[in-house]
């Protein structure tokens, strides 16, 4: 069984292209580029579109809910952007809940332009950990994950997104500084790396 991994998907990216990293003999050999790790990664970085309604249940309606009302404009919707990863050819994909969570729709952009509908089958909110599922219609592209127990304070790691939609994927590159720290979010014996 693959390890688990609950961490924020762009994490859990970095750990997935962490072991395809060449390692190096010698540790002072500067890593020149990244270049090909972002050229095989990119086709499985998506776009996550998302449309809700604003309000909760239960909440007051406000004087700009009771005029959007009366003058026939609808509700008001919260959009939210983000970022995933495809998981399985068959379309799983990782993201953030916070992404998702209330959603009433899912657009997922791939890098090829292609948008798929989308649907969440399983969350967590204290990890910020989302699954979609999109009807893929041929075998998807895929990143898989790394192992985070090999992970080690100072190794390299590189978070890929692309929240935006714009053509390309954007990346940042840093180190690993801790595999243990505790997050607001994450709950007691939950390993995060950072």
């Amino acid at each position: 069984m693959p390890p688990r991994c609950t961490l924020r998907p762009a994490v859990c990216l970095a750990l997935a292209l962490a072991p395809s990293l060449p390692h190096r003999a010698a540790a002072r050999e500067p890593l020149s580029s990244f270049a090909d790790v972002l050229d095989r990664a990119e086709p499985a970085v998506v776009n996550i579109a998302t449309v809700g309604r604003a309000e909760e249940a239960g909440e007051q309606e406000t004087m700009q809910d009771f005029l959007h009302r009366f003058f026939g404009e609808g509700p008001r919707v919260q959009r939210s952007l983000g970022s995933g990863f495809i998981i399985s050819p068959d379309g799983e994909i990782v993201t953030n809940n916070h992404v998702v969570q209330g959603a009433a729709k899912i657009r997922v952009r791939m890098a090829n332009e292609e948008e798929l509908e989308a649907r969440v089958v399983g969350s967590d909110s204290k990890t910020d950990v989302a699954l979609l599922r999109v009807k893929a219609p041929r075998p998807l592209p895929t990143l898989p994950f790394g192992d985070s127990d090999a992970v080690k304070v100072g190794d390299w790691v590189l978070a890929i997104g692309n929240p935006f939609g714009l053509r390309g994927a954007s990346s940042v590159k840093g180190l690993t500084t801790t595999s243990s720290r505790p997050t607001p979010r994450s709950t007691r014996g939950t390993r995060v790396v950072r």
